[in-house]
C-alpha cells in the first residue's frame, strides 16, 4: 500500500502543473499581506469604530498575530481550491495516459 502511495505521490509531484497550485497559494498569500500593509490600518479602524466607544485599545492591532488569522482564514478558502487542482490533475493524466480505456476494456475475471 504505501508502494503505490509513493508512486502516486511520484506522478503528482513530476508534473508542473501540480506546483501551479502552490504558487497560487503563495500569491493570494502575498496579495493579503500586502492589502494589510497598505490598507490595514483603515480596516481595523472600520471594524472597531463602534468598540472604540467603549473600550480602550493600547498598542497597534495590527500586527503579525491579525496576518497570521486572515492567512489562517483565507487558507480555510485556499486549501479546498489546492485539493481540487490536484485530484483534477490525477483524473487527467489518468485519461491522457489511457488508464481509463484499459480498466473499461478489461473484461471481469471471476
Amino acid at each position: 500500500m504505501t508502494t503505490l502511495i509513493n508512486i502516486e505521490l511520484y506522478k503528482i509531484f513530476k508534473k508542473w502543473r501540480t506546483y501551479t497550485g502552490f504558487i497560487a497559494i503563495v500569491v493570494l498569500v502575498s496579495i493579503v499581506q500586502l492589502a494589510m500593509y497598505f490598507q490595514g490600518q483603515r480596516s481595523i479602524n472600520y471594524i472597531t469604530g463602534e468598540l472604540r466607544q467603549s473600550f480602550v485599545f493600547v498598542g497597534n492591532l495590527l500586527n503579525g498575530y491579525f496576518i497570521a488569522h486572515m492567512i489562517l482564514n483565507s487558507l480555510a478558502i485556499l486549501i479546498p481550491f489546492l485539493i481540487t487542482l490536484v485530484a483534477g490533475d490525477l483524473l487527467a493524466g489518468e485519461a491522457t495516459a489511457g488508464t481509463y480505456r484499459m480498466l473499461i476494456t478489461r473484461p471481469v475475471s471471476r
